[in-house]
């Protein structure tokens, strides 16, 4: 293991367990004296938890140590403490070092945002990317905004009509969604939603219970379902193949509403985190209420994410690698009542009511946030079918079941560390990977 001339000396070692894909316990070792001067490196730790880093040179002449420099580094979760010791030939200096993040936290689109980067000093121009890459999105496709694109253009669109590059892109997305998960991602349900109550920004339709609203709903409700009778009407056309967009013209029939919502949020956290990147140069993470995705260099040990919906959930940590995505779809937190039934947000397009909630949740590991979202969604609607789909993508998924029960799928690791190293034969034919090139795993 060992390689020896007369000036230099090199010894090397590098040892490791695994399990699959996922490394569990490593220790990495290597040694360099070129003359009289030496390098060596020692590291070991779990990949997932926590790792130690030890990196030293020094001068010798004539076999009389003259200075030496060592920098110590250790990092569990999201800590990170360090320091440095430079030691001349009368003693030694200790002085600290750090390798921080900074983060920002805000709500908005009735959801909570996070931003990392990994200079905290592009903190505050990270948060002003983010904020103009979400007015952008708003200001296309915001449902419950009168002048957003979407709400102007709602009479026009039956008779096709030009959109901004922004919607365009929009849609298309959301359409490409649906094709890959055969409808069971359809934008095309905003009517459906607010018939059933989800008709203006979540926050409000919380706080917009009256008696009387409620005594309307109760009228109009079916008494074996909790679902306006008017919508339990069977199976439903796919409304998705009756929307046109060719160029930039978008054409809607009269009697749908678009509904871009799931995708769109999950197409701002891939932009925002790419544009951070490109124009600051950093390693991000943007989190739009569970839709997180990476850009740039990731902290030594990965981007942490703990995965929990709600505080009585189960948790799992887990680590992910630079330029990737996770995605949690929720049948939980988006609730409301209507006829003095519990209802969600994520509807069964074969019948334009809310899916049946096998899931608690379903978490999907992915190279963009939009393929993860797209497919965490789908799982939501699939129900029980979702777990063969699953597999058969080797896709990395967790899924919590009614009771707290979870399930892992495709890699996803029990030992709390996760590296999406290769998209999935499913992944790697998505038209969705076309602007989203995968990134080497850790």
């Amino acid at each position: 293991m060992g390689e020896h001339a007369a000036c230099l000396d090199v010894e090397l070692d590098d040892l490791e367990l695994r399990h699959g894909c996922v490394r569990l316990w490593y220790v990495r070792l290597w040694y360099v004296r070129l003359w009289h001067v030496e390098l060596w490196h020692v590291e070991f730790g779990h990949h997932g938890f926590s790792r130690v880093r030890i990196v030293a040179f020094g001068l010798q002449l004539f076999g009389v140590e003259l200075f030496r420099v060592e920098l110590f580094r250790l990092v569990v979760g999201e800590l990170r403490i360090g320091f440095l010791v430079t030691r001349p030939v009368v003693g030694f200096v200790m002085m600290s070092i750090a390798e921080p993040t900074a983060a920002a936290e805000w709500s908005q689109w009735s959801t909570t945002m996070r931003l990392v980067v990994t200079e905290p000093a592009l903190l505050g121009p990270a948060r002003r990317q983010v904020d103009a890459v979400l007015a952008a999105v708003a200001g296309a496709c915001d449902r419950f905004c009168a002048t957003s694109e979407i709400n102007r253009l709602h009479g026009s669109l039956s008779q096709g009509a030009v959109v901004s590059g922004t919607l365009s892109t929009l849609v298309r997305t959301a359409l490409d969604a649906a094709q890959q998960t055969d409808g069971d991602v359809d934008p095309t349900l905003g009517g459906l939603l607010a018939d059933l109550g989800y008709d203006r920004d979540f926050g409000l339709v919380l706080s917009a219970t009256s008696e009387a609203s409620t005594a309307r709903a109760a009228a109009a409700t079916s008494l074996h379902t909790g679902i306006p009778t008017g919508l339990h009407t069977g199976i439903r056309v796919p409304g998705w193949r009756r929307v046109s967009l060719v160029g930039s013209t978008l054409t809607v029939p009269a009697d749908l509403t678009l509904d871009l919502g799931a995708t769109a949020k999950a197409f701002a956290a891939d932009r925002a985190a790419a544009e951070v990147f490109e124009q600051l140069g950093c390693g991000v993470l943007v989190s739009l209420g569970g839709d997180i995705a990476t850009a740039g260099p990731a902290p030594d040990g990965g981007w942490q994410v703990s995965v929990r919906d709600l505080d009585e959930d189960p948790e799992s940590t887990v680590t992910l690698s630079a330029g990737h995505a996770l995605a949690t779809s929720s049948t939980q937190k988006r609730r409301w009542q209507r006829g003095g039934r519990s209802l969600h947000h994520i509807l069964d397009p074969r019948f334009g009511i809310p899916a049946e909630p096998v899931w608690r949740t379903v978490t999907v590991a992915a190279p963009s946030c939009v393929l993860a979202n797209t497919m965490s969604t789908a799982c939501i609607v699939r129900g029980y079918r979702a777990v063969g789909w699953l597999a058969g993508a080797e896709t990395a998924a967790r899924l919590v079941d009614a009771s707290g029960r979870v399930l892992t799928l495709g890699g996803w690791p029990d030992e709390n560390s996760v590296h999406v190293l290769a998209p999935s034969p499913m992944l790697a034919s998505s038209p969705m990977l076309a602007s989203s090139p995968m990134l080497a795993g850790r």
